[in-house]
């Protein structure tokens, strides 16, 4: 372990421990000066985005929660907070409640065991006391994870391409592919529980734009095999909505939404031009009125 990780701890140590909030606080404003997340092709995704999609998910005390990414566990910190916040009652009913959420509810992977053990010491500080932290390259190693959590949130490091050899078996079982970004969403998909949901940032051309067979297949792997079902209700000109997926299948699974947005015009009602031109005017006697009031002032 690098011997400024070493001096974060020590530090840490003298900090009052029955406070959470400060020790969180002040771990998470240590942690950005750490330049190992740029070493590492490891960032930290913003406050703002992971409140966002934390919320999305709305997670509860049942969910088994997983980061396959998780570095320094933004996420599942976010998670933690989220239910102390709103399911306090319930975490800490019993011991048996207590150590659920302790133990057995929060899991993440990582590749670099000194953002394991930063990662690790993060929840801690945040008040869950024994994570299910793993040292794991979650794109190369098959294990007995597939289907084992409700929820999933990450933000993944893509790198580009991995050579067939390091990658698992049963990922290329699912989708021939050496892309990064294809295979941590396969990957996403493996790890869910039937019903689970996942809330991920992915790049861009995974959903929209490329044309190349791995894409394609993965798309109307989401279209035909998962399901959303909570905007049933809302309408093609809302920000957001459902779309049925044989509408997507017989557009070759692109679900760019400019294929399915509707767009309402409305008339737009404008004063005559007379009346328009009369009021600049107004406006320009105002204005040199104004002027010549400050260039008297101006002496």
């Amino acid at each position: 372990m690098r011997d400024d990780v070493f001096l974060f701890i020590k530090l840490l140590d003298d900090i009052d421990m029955a406070d959470s909030d400060i020790k969180g606080d002040l771990y998470e404003c240590m942690l950005g000066k750490i330049a190992i997340a740029e070493q590492n092709s490891q960032f930290r995704t913003t406050r703002h985005i992971i409140k966002l999609m934390v919320g999305m998910i709305v997670p509860t005390p049942k969910d088994v929660i997983c980061d396959p990414s998780c570095s320094t566990t933004g996420f599942l910190i976010a998670i933690s907070e989220r239910l102390i916040k709103h399911h306090s009652d319930t975490i800490y009913k019993s011991d048996e409640a207590r150590r659920r959420f302790n133990d057995r509810t929060f899991h993440g992977y990582d590749f670099d065991n000194t953002v394991l053990c930063i990662g690790s010491m993060n929840m801690l500080l945040h008040g869950v006391e024994n994570p299910g932290m793993r040292y794991k390259n979650s794109l190369a190693k098959a294990d007995d994870d597939a289907e084992k959590y409700s929820l999933i949130l990450a933000n993944p490091p893509f790198i580009g391409s991995l050579d067939y050899e390091f990658t698992a078996n049963d990922l290329q079982q699912i989708i021939k592919t050496r892309k990064t970004e294809l295979l941590f969403l396969t990957l996403f998909l493996h790890l869910l529980q039937t019903g689970g949901c996942a809330a991920v940032i992915v790049l861009d051309g995974v959903l929209f734009g490329s044309s190349k067979a791995p894409h394609k297949t993965l798309r109307k792997i989401l279209v035909e095999e998962q399901k959303r079902d909570v905007e049933s209700e809302r309408a093609r000109v809302d920000q957001s909505f459902l779309v049925p997926k044989t509408e997507i299948a017989d557009n070759d699974y692109d679900p760019s939404i400019n294929h399915y947005k509707e767009v309402e015009y409305e008339a737009a009602e404008y004063d005559p031009p007379k009346v328009i031109l009369e009021r600049l005017a107004e406006l320009e006697e105002e204005i040199a009125k104004g002027r010549e009031e400050l260039d008297v002032m101006l002496g």
